[in-house]
């Protein structure tokens, strides 16, 4: 009975392998271009709004800039800043409001910001992002983080670098120099400009952000103004501050569908609004937190002419800091020599159960094989996929663990009843075998590709698969997850993101015979 039950838990786990190709089964449990600098410096996006939008002079716009930081006053908050709204007018009508904004950025400077502007002069069903070396403003180049570019246009191919879509362009640019003064120079940023997509296209942006920027390093920033004097039937402070007012509840709230239909109706009012619903959207993927209006003033209060004015709003999105790590324990590993051993060991006991006869004795030669470890064992047969059992959990010693898994992946892989391993094919099997970290709990956001094999538990579905799965299939983190929802045998590819789905994550030391992959 006890021999039963070990064989239907390593069923039950036998799905964490599959090969490139092969579907893993399932089963329950100014100028408007870029143009040339020196080769130190490579491609430069050159301003488009400098000495319109902010001064073009370097100490007049520090100044300013200095100022609306150093007067603003936001509430103490809190966690970390996962994202930012902030107005983009003329500095000297909305920088008294972006500056509370971008005070919260000074206590712990992000490493990357992404910003999300809004097109207000080239109208494109698409959404544009600045793919040169770096951006140039009157306070220096800011460097663009090109790697990330090239992740986010993977997954998102509705992504444009067309030049003639930016041309003029002052809701992204116009944060550049607020980041050159609150944050630094030692950061990366990443420029989109949305056109007009069409409804669906907060949603996939915020799905291609949090697949290409999955840690905590990232500052997410939707740059908008709220309700424009020059629309009717809304045109003074005592008019559009309750329509503004209002907004700020909705976002405060994470009402993102009520906000998205006020946005159409026109109760209420956003230039980016399409900006704002993204940043919301990868809010909410990400886990939410507490979002905070630290700001909101009209136009009037810059000129004192309250009869036609432009709102503008601040607000922060905070995440809670995450408790410092435990130390690390100690990092386990095999020499070479244990790594073949372990493979001699995996051939013959694997072969010995396709000959259907007993296994040879074989003993450790290290203590280290000796201490409790868990694994897969991989058998392909012409580089195909032939087999693959493993446990999760360390319940034996490693080497014991290995053995008996081998026999399991040549004999009882149930995708491989119809055509097992025979005995005259065995020449043409090889041995992977990946030994386990054990698994610890996760969130989504940190799992990375390439490195984390996962295993998911939700009510009486589970499944797993090995790190290198991914890799092998071409997945990003989003389809890794998704389709380990359909590897648990759960047919909602969504199941990851519920709030009883357990995640757990581990490492392996994958090594194998030549050719086996």
């Amino acid at each position: 009975m006890r021999k039963l039950a070990a064989l239907i838990l390593a069923a039950a786990l036998l799905m964490g392998c599959s090969k490139k190709g092969q579907e893993p089964a399932t089963g329950p449990a100014g100028s408007p271009t870029a143009t040339a600098a020196p080769a130190a410096t490579g491609t430069v996006q050159e301003p488009q709004v400098a000495g319109q939008f902010y001064p073009a002079d370097p100490t007049a716009l520090a100044t300013a800039i200095r100022g609306f930081i150093r007067s603003a006053q936001p509430p103490e908050l809190s966690g970390r800043v996962f994202g930012l709204i902030v107005p983009h007018a003329g500095i000297e009508y909305s920088g008294p409001v972006a500056g509370y904004a971008y005070k919260l950025l000074e206590r712990r400077p992000p490493k990357r910001v992404v910003i999300i502007g809004a097109a207000h002069r080239n109208g494109y069903p698409g959404i544009f992002v600045v793919d040169s070396d770096s951006y140039r403003t009157p306070l220096g180049l800011v460097k663009i983080d090109r790697a990330g570019v090239a992740r986010l246009r993977a997954a998102l191919p509705l992504l444009t670098t067309d030049q003639g879509v930016y041309g003029h362009e002052h809701s992204a640019e116009v944060q550049l120099p607020f980041l050159q003064e609150s944050v630094g120079s030692d950061f990366q940023a990443v420029v989109l400009m949305m056109g007009q997509p069409g409804p669906e296209a907060p949603a996939a942006l915020a799905a291609a952000l949090d697949a290409a920027f999955p840690g905590d390093d990232t500052v997410f920033i939707a740059s908008t103004d709220m309700s424009h004097g020059n629309y009717p039937p809304f045109k003074n402070s005592e008019q559009i501050r309750p329509v503004d007012i209002d907004t700020l509840r909705l976002i405060e709230g994470m009402k993102i569908d009520e906000l998205r239909a006020g946005l159409v109706t026109e109760k209420n009012a956003l230039c980016g609004g399409e900006a704002v619903l993204t940043l919301l959207e990868l809010f909410r993927r990400r886990g939410g937190g507490e979002v905070h209006a630290l700001h909101y003033a009209d136009s009037g209060d810059a000129t004192g002419d309250h009869s036609q004015v432009v709102g503008y709003g601040a607000v922060a999105l905070m995440q809670p800091e995450k408790p410092a790590a435990a130390p690390a324990a100690p990092t386990f590993s095999l020499s070479e020599a244990e790594k073949q051993e372990l493979l001699k060991m995996a051939r013959a006991f694997a072969e010995a159960a396709v000959r259907r006869q007993e296994p040879p004795k074989m003993e450790p030669t290290t203590d280290n094989l000796r201490e409790p470890g868990a694994a897969f064992v991989t058998l392909t047969r012409k580089g195909e996929l032939a087999g693959c059992i493993g446990s999760i959990i360390a319940t034996e010693p490693l080497y014991l663990c290995v053995q008996r898994r081998a026999v399991d992946a040549a004999t009882n892989d149930s995708r491989f009843f119809s055509d097992p391993i025979t005995p005259e094919q065995l020449g043409d099997v090889k041995v992977e075998i990946s030994v386990l970290t054990p698994p610890t709990p996760t969130t989504p956001a940190e799992v990375q590709v390439g490195r984390d094999g996962v295993l998911l538990t939700l009510g009486e579905y589970r499944g797993v698969f090995l790190p290198q799965v991914p890799v092998e299939q071409g997945w990003n983190r989003e389809e890794y997850l998704s389709h380990l929802c359909g590897k648990a045998g759960n047919p909602d590819p969504g199941c990851w993101r519920s709030p009883e789905a357990r995640l757990e994550r581990f490492q392996a030391i994958v090594f194998a015979e030549p050719g086996a992959r």
